[in-house]
């Protein structure tokens, strides 16, 4: 497929002239996401109230409202494009206009539209706004409710409580994620750098995010309107409440690199230039504390021979999978594998299993994504290794709050 690049004019381009060609680029990069061929057609920016976008056959034209642009932000304009994009593929197509109806439904499937978004298009964007910011259940408050207690626990000024209060927290965090096998909603936050370029603690926080916390993390673009660019984003994809921790995590980390960062900065006297090698050893530190509570809680349970709030230790892994790829069991000579060994195979699975679901909501969000890791720097040993011994003492503390009906994660700066 042929994509226009549309190089910057020193004058900036009137609002509808900029819409108009970005509008032209997504309905390309669309058609390469989704493998599908279908003929770039004109857009309108129109000034009319009683639609927000609408698709015409006769003129192979795509008008869309001046006010879903100026109220909503831009990935509710795109997931409007989608919606139109479906009913230029029916057309295309399958030569009919059938509204809403099986051809459409398909052709839903085939441009990935989020499912709360294939109805008619009076309450398009309200409705994908309930979708991204879903409410919580009872079930959801409560967890986040037993978070937020042993959050709070997490400030104390005794070193070992706070440990040990962030180490409870974890093995909820764990035993709520594998005890639950409904069907889970998946949603997605989008952060916004309104930046070109992503910096190097960004991927590392988002790695430490899907690590230890239930999501998946994505970095991409977004056009902002009114400045006529896109810029860089970060997306965290999983269910509701996964999200709104790891959202609350995010902050709370890029904040802790901050405040660290500029203690240790004034205590030696030092340049800009080492930031990076701190930040990184900082939080290299926190996510080695991350890992060794884990391997704290699998210890606890195997002890105890309770293995229904714990996750098995990455050592681990590749004897599991060749005990799951053999029929689920063990087997050693003359011996019955035990009981403790099978709830282990049993919990690996199913974390395989809440792994691969989100991983699925993932590919049908970004079909052609690309995995990569973090760029290699320079780095300072001293700080980077200062960064790392002060990354142990990090502790996630409070940070829910309620708000209206519902709990929502807030940052607090303690």
């Amino acid at each position: 497929m042929k994509f226009y690049k549309f190089k910057k004019s020193k004058e900036k381009l009137s609002p509808h002239t900029a819409w108009g060609l970005q509008l032209i680029f997504e309905h390309q990069q669309i058609c390469y996401q989704q493998n599908i061929k279908l003929p770039t057609p004109s857009f309108q920016i129109s000034l009319g109230q009683s639609f927000w976008a609408r698709w015409n056959p006769q003129l192979r034209l795509i008008e869309v409202s001046e006010k879903l642009i100026l109220q909503h932000s831009w990935d509710i304009v795109v997931q409007v494009l989608k919606h139109e994009m479906a009913h230029q593929y029916v057309t295309e197509c399958f030569k009919v206009d059938d509204g809403h109806g099986s051809y459409f439904k398909h052709a839903c499937e085939v441009l990935s539209v989020v499912k709360a978004f294939q109805t008619s298009s009076g309450a398009l964007p309200e409705q994908l706004e309930i979708h991204v910011k879903s409410p919580l259940t009872e079930l959801q408050r409560k967890f986040l409710s037993k978070t937020e207690k042993l959050l709070s626990l997490a400030q104390s000024d005794n070193e070992n409580e706070a440990a040990l209060a962030m180490q409870k927290v974890q093995e909820l965090y764990l035993k709520y994620n594998i005890a639950d096998n409904e069907q889970h909603q998946y949603k997605y936050h989008i952060i916004h750098f309104n930046k070109k370029r992503v910096a190097g603690i960004q991927s590392l926080i988002a790695s430490i995010l899907t690590d230890y916390y239930f999501v998946k993390c994505v970095f991409s673009e977004k056009y902002d309107p009114s400045k006529q660019d896109s810029f860089k984003t970060l997306e965290i994809l999983g269910k509701n409440e996964n999200v709104e921790i790891a959202n609350y995590v995010y902050y709370f980390l890029n904040e802790r690199c901050l405040s660290f960062w500029k203690i240790y900065q004034k205590k030696h006297s030092l340049n800009a230039s080492q930031k990076n090698s701190y930040q990184l050893g900082l939080l290299y530190g926190f996510s080695k504390k991350l890992k060794a509570q884990k391997e704290d809680i699998l210890k606890k349970y195997v002890d105890h021979a309770h293995f229904s709030s714990t996750i098995p230790h990455s050592s681990q892994s590749s004897h599991l999978k060749k005990s799951i790829q053999a029929g689920g069991t063990t087997k050693k000579p003359k011996e019955k594998i035990d009981s403790s060994a099978k709830q282990l195979i049993h919990i690996y699975t199913q974390l395989q299993t809440l792994d691969r679901q989100l991983g699925d909501y993932v590919s049908h969000r970004f079909p052609k994504i690309k995995w990569s890791g973090r760029s290699k720097s320079s780095i300072n040993p001293q700080s980077y290794n200062t960064g790392l011994s002060d990354g142990a003492k990090i502790n996630i503390n409070k940070g829910l709050q309620q708000k209206g009906n519902s709990s929502q994660l807030k940052f607090i700066t303690s």
